[in-house]
């Protein structure tokens, strides 16, 4: 919008080039700013996504455990191997969620 303005105010005023400086300048530094934000948010939103991930990782592990634990020999039962099953599927969404966190960060540096 600065460029903009000191394209039209060039004709009559010759220090309007120095507003469209000024314009860039501003459209830059927000671009910037705007893309260092967003980049925190998503740092930010994956590592409680990694962490919510790791919850429900220990929550199924422990009871699938636990019901497997406490069946009868020869029962053909499958609710704790699903459960079980389940823990280390969300263990692998904790873990990418955790490293897509790292490579975010390396990125930027």
């Amino acid at each position: 919008m600065g460029r903009a303005a000191g394209r039209l105010l060039a004709g009559r005023n010759p220090q309007a080039r120095r507003l469209g400086r000024w314009g860039k300048a501003s459209g830059t530094l927000a671009r910037q700013v705007f893309e260092h934000v967003t980049a925190a948010l998503r740092q930010i939103g994956l590592r409680i996504m990694g962490v919510l991930f790791f919850t429900f990782a220990m929550v199924f592990g422990y009871h699938g455990f636990a019901a497997w634990r406490h069946l009868p020999p020869q029962s053909g039962a499958t609710m704790p191997w699903v459960e079980m099953g389940l823990g280390l599927v969300f263990a692998y969404f904790g873990l990418s969620s955790f490293f897509r966190a790292l490579q975010g960060k390396a990125e930027r540096h």
